[in-house]
Parts: C-alpha cells; structure tokens; sequence
C-alpha cells in the first residue's frame, strides 16, 4: 500500500472503529505485482457480529479504479490548465440554458467583472447589474438577435465593478438549436478589451486632433504606391481638391488637376524622387473639381524596402491665402511706392522751382524774394514732414499709442491754416474749398496731430473730387462735442468697402481703376490720432454722389 494511502486502508476490526457502521468505501494506491501503483476501490461490509456487537466478519471488494483516476487527474490538470489559459488571456467562459433558464459562469468570468466566484452566483440578476446602465439594452438586443438570426454573438460593452472601475468586455457566443429550430443552449466566451479600447480612444482623439489641425492649417497628406500608380489621401486633400472623399485616385487622374507645364514639373519631380529617392518640394498653381483656382505646396519624399524605392509620402498644403497675400503685398508695394514718389514730388518740385527762382536773380533781389518764399518753404517742409509721419505712424500696432502733446488749440484757425497750405495744391486740380466754419472756443488738443488729420481729410477729397467741383468744410461745437466734417462730390465708394478703408494699405476699388494716387493710409493714420483724443470718426458714401467723413472729438475748453 503506498505510504501515502495508510491513514485510509490500515484499520484494526474494532467497535470503536466501525460503530454503527454497516459498510467501509474508501480509494487509495496499492502495488501491483508489476511494482507499479495502481488505485483500487475499496467497499466493505460487516456480514456476522457476535452478541455483544463486535463485528465477526466483514466482507468486501476490490476494484481497479486505475484508469477512472487517470481520467480525472487529466481532467483536473485540464481544468487547471483552462483556468491558466483564461486568466493569462483575460478570458471567462459562460454557459447558459435557455430552456430551464440557468446561468453558468466559469471562475474566471466573476474576475473580470470584479465579483467574488466564492460568494456571488451567476443570476441574470447579477448579470444586469455589472453591465454600464448604457450598455444594458444594446447587449441584450444583441443577445436577442443573435439567436433570432442564428448569428454568432459579437457584442462589447462595458461592465461597473464594485469598486467602481469600468472594464470594456468583448462577448462572444454561439446557440444550439433543437431539430425543430428552438434555441437550447447558448455558450462562449468573455475577454477584458479594456486596454484595446483605451488605445482605440486614443488613436480616435490623436486623429480627430490630426484632422481638426489638418483642417485649420489646409494640410493634406498623400501615399503614392509606385508599382500600381495608385494614390491614397487624407480627408483633408480630398476637401482642398473639392471631389467627395473615398472618391478612387490614381497618378494619371491626380496629375490632372494640374495644366501641361505644371503637370510636367510635378511628374519630374515625382520620377527623381523613384530613381534617386530625393524629395522634393514644390508650390504650384491647380484647378480644383469645382473649377477653383487655388495654389498648392506639394512636399514629397521616398519610402524603400529592400533598397528599392516602393513608394512616395508627403503633404499637399493649400496656401492659396498666402499666395494673395504676397501678391497682395507685391501690389501694395508698388502702390505704396509709386504714391510716395508722386505725393513727395509735389513739395519738393516747389522747393526747387522756387530755390531755382532765386538764383537766377541779383543778389538783393534774391534777398527780397527769399523772405517771400520762407513761408511757401516752410508750409511744403512741413507737408513732407506730415507725410513721412504717415508712414512712420502706420507701421505703429493697434496696441501702441500716438504720443499726445495735449495743449490750447483754436480748432477755428487750425483748419484755416490747413486748408491755406492745400490751397496751391487744389487749384492746381481747378478744386474750391467751401469753408462754413464757426468761431469755436479754445480747447485741449495735440495740434500737430490734429492737423494731420485736417491735411488728410482735405487732400483726400481734393483727390476724389471732379475738376471743378467743391469740397465743403465744417466746423462747429454740438453740445460738448467739437464736429468737423469734410465732404467731396466726386464718385463715392461702394457700401462694401467703406468699413475696411480705415485699416492701413487699404484703398477704394474704383481710385485704383482711375490711378488716383496715395498710399491707403491716410484714413488709418487719421483713425488712430482721433481715437487716441477719446473721439469718433466715420465715412458715409454714397456711389456717384460723393463721400462725407465726420470727425467728433470731447471738446473740453480752456
């Protein structure tokens, strides 16, 4: 017998041993004649007892349950090994009976959803209540249809430990039907996707992250497989091409969006990029599907496998914006350039004629007329002053401040002054000025600045005003407020581009058609300097009635 088994099989025939008892059923190991140990089942039973209850005979039977025991140790060691095997894949299995309505669950199972296997019995109940309250309807829908439609189930849905913890699981069954189509039984398995799930969030996040970037910056991007010539885009290249996405694109078709020499820069720069594996990057003008004229940076480079270049990568950027905006400022700089020259060359061609004038003349003449000139010098000195402040003053940023020199102003004799300096430069343009200005009371300004503003106002409707016509100054007080108003009748603006005439480098349509010089700024210059007085100024324009701007300062008198 082996040494294990002893405790079981050595038994003296005794009354304290056996008692009551009638039979003895136990298993334990014992040597075969072979030496090997073999289990064997052993049932006896007391047959004779003498008078006094004492067992005298006790009969009974061996049995060879050899093989009975190495089905069950296989089947343990199974077990343990499907236990192994569910614990290492985050799997639990479930069994249920449809007909008597039972629930089984392996051990596991209860691990995954966070319930005690040795405390805890598999109830729909309990089923119910581990599932998320949003997932309980879909998952039991799924069920249903599952064995509706004779389907595999294929359902994820997540389950509320009781801790709290919200765990993702991936359910997969499949039902036994009876011969007549009833459903029996349905049975599978539960693994815990929760790390999957998590990563699918992630990657969901970082490519709608992508896509939102994509979007704002207008960056596509693009895979050119060489050996099928077939090309794959991002959501984004199909939106800049205006073709609906998921649309199939080959070489052939994507180089058409493209006219005959651009489409042949393209193609050679996609060629070096096969045989030599350099990159590239191009900007090109396209046609996109919806006719849209638009311009493309195409940046691109080579992926090898084996030493062979197999296929092309890279983005496509619409940078149609950009492009305007240079061209933009590639018209603003010549404007801005052919303005300066023409509005500079006023005061200075008086400057020379007159210096000219003078040395022609004897020397006390010269003296005469030199006092004479000084204050012709002087008003076009400082024209050219203000017009360079102009330009100083525009490259200043909305967040930056004018520098006031606040002090006594007569608002009457300022304009005056102004309109005298501008008189030569309007009636060379056969203009009038119409001056309707009250006596105003002295009050706090910069003067200098102000007056900026008056030669701006002025000059501007002298330029816009046909030959011949008027410009009509006002001045006035409207209860603390000091009102001026400066109107042309010449050929007006257009509704739509009135509102953006007061930012710098901004000018009417119809005054670049007509070649009217100036520089766009000097409406943005006169903004500045008035709302840095704590005042207002406004444009109301009519088209071929004229134009009337209304400046309104505090007007704080002295």
């Amino acid at each position: 017998m082996h040494p294990d088994d002893l405790s079981f099989a050595n038994y003296p025939v005794q009354s304290d041993l056996w008692g009551e008892t009638l039979t003895y059923d136990e298993e334990y190991r014992m040597r075969h004649k072979s030496g090997e140990w073999v289990w064997v089942r052993d049932r006896s039973q007391i047959t004779a007892r003498a008078a006094d209850g004492q067992p005298l005979r006790v009969t009974g039977i061996h049995e060879n349950i050899n093989e009975r025991k190495r089905v069950e140790e296989a089947l343990y060691f199974s077990n343990q090994r499907l236990e192994l095997a569910q614990r290492s894949a985050g799997a639990g299995i479930w069994d249920w009976d449809i007909t008597r309505q039972h629930l089984d669950w392996s051990r596991e199972l209860f691990l995954l959803f966070g319930l005690d296997p040795d405390e805890t019995e598999a109830t729909f109940d309990i089923w119910h209540q581990v599932l998320h309250s949003d997932d309980r309807e879909i998952a039991s829908h799924r069920i249903d249809q599952a064995i509706a439609d004779k389907i595999p189930l294929i359902s994820e849905h997540r389950v509320i430990h009781p801790d709290g913890q919200v765990r993702w699981i991936r359910a997969l069954g499949n039902t036994i039907y009876d011969p007549t189509g009833q459903p029996l039984r349905m049975a599978g398995i539960c693994i815990d996707v929760t790390e999957r799930k998590q990563a699918e969030e992630a990657l969901q996040k970082s490519e709608a992250l992508l896509n939102d970037v994509s979007e704002m910056a207008r960056v596509g991007g693009w895979e050119l497989d060489v050996e099928t010539k077939q090309v794959l885009w991002t959501s984004e290249t199909y939106r800049i091409h205006e073709i609906p996405e998921g649309e199939k694109i080959d070489l052939p078709q994507a180089l058409l969006f493209f006219d005959l020499s651009q489409r042949s820069t393209l193609e050679t720069a996609l060629q070096r990029c096969v045989e030599t594996g350099e990159g590239f990057d191009l900007e090109l003008p396209f046609t996109s599907a919806q006719s849209r004229h638009l311009w493309t940076r195409a940046l691109g480079r080579a992926v090898k496998a084996d030493g062979k270049v197999v296929r092309l990568t890279g983005t496509f950027q619409d940078i149609t914006e950009r492009k305007q905006l240079e061209e933009r400022i590639r018209q603003v700089r010549g404007d801005l350039l052919f303005a300066v020259s023409h509005d500079l060359k006023s005061p200075i061609q008086t400057l020379r004629q007159t210096q000219e004038m003078l040395s022609q003349l004897p020397p006390a003449e010269a003296l005469a007329r030199f006092q004479e000139y000084g204050e012709i010098w002087r008003r076009n000195l400082q024209r050219l002053e203000r017009m360079i402040n102009n330009l100083v003053d525009s490259q200043r940023g909305e967040e930056d401040h004018f520098p006031l020199l606040l002090a006594p102003c007569d608002p009457t004799e300022l304009v005056k002054r102004v309109a005298e300096d501008l008189t030569g430069y309007a009636l060379a343009l056969q203009i009038q000025f119409d001056l309707k200005l009250e006596a105003v009371p002295e009050g706090s300004c910069d003067e200098e600045t102000l007056a900026r503003v008056v030669e701006n106002l002025l000059t501007n409707a002298i330029k816009f005003s046909p030959q011949g016509g008027r410009v009509e100054v006002r001045l006035g007080i409207e209860g603390d407020t000091l009102l001026l108003e400066v109107e042309d009748h010449g050929a007006g603006i257009p509704s739509q581009e009135q509102e953006q005439l007061f930012q710098p480098f901004q000018r009417s349509r119809s005054a670049q058609q007509k070649g009217i010089p100036g520089t766009g700024l000097g409406l943005y210059v006169c903004r500045r300097i008035v709302e840095e007085h704590g005042g207002t100024i406004t444009l109301t324009s009519r088209e071929g009635q004229g134009t009337k701007v209304t400046v309104r300062l505090p007007w704080r008198v002295e």
